[in-house]
């Protein structure tokens, strides 16, 4: 239960990554617009190959780390989510179980009130036996 518990706020915390990962290479697109933005240095960014120069000389690199930090923060929230799912199902289990104790040890001791009852007998009406 304290790794569903660790899993989960790990989860939680590369969400919260992801989003501001997500958050501050979107929010670098329109840098020109924002005058506290510190300034992205985009020829720093291109690699020596041709083809991903190519693809980065028509798209900002915001863009491609903000959809990177997207999928991370879905990966982070599905994580959450299942972990939850699973952290709920054991508490239901255990509490099931803690019910069913209870449960029994209350017939246990109805029966021991009721020691000398008649249990249901199928046969003769002379013959009924005391359990």
């Amino acid at each position: 239960m304290i790794k569903a518990h660790a899993v989960r706020l790990f989860a939680m915390v590369l969400a919260f990554a992801g989003f501001i990962v997500a958050a501050y290479f979107t929010a670098s697109i329109w840098q020109d617009k924002l005058p506290f933005f510190p300034l992205l240095n985009i020829e720093a960014w291109l690699p020596a190959h041709p083809a991903a120069a190519w693809l980065l000389e028509r798209m900002h690199i915001g863009a491609l780390f903000g959809a990177l930090g997207a999928a991370i923060a879905a990966v982070g929230i599905l994580l959450a989510i299942r972990q939850t799912v699973l952290l709920r199902t054991l508490r239901r289990r255990r509490e099931d179980a803690l019910r069913r104790v209870r449960q029994y040890r209350a017939d246990e001791a109805r029966q021991q009130l009721h020691e000398n009852r008649l249990e249901p007998f199928i046969g003769s009406g002379t013959d009924r036996r005391v359990a």
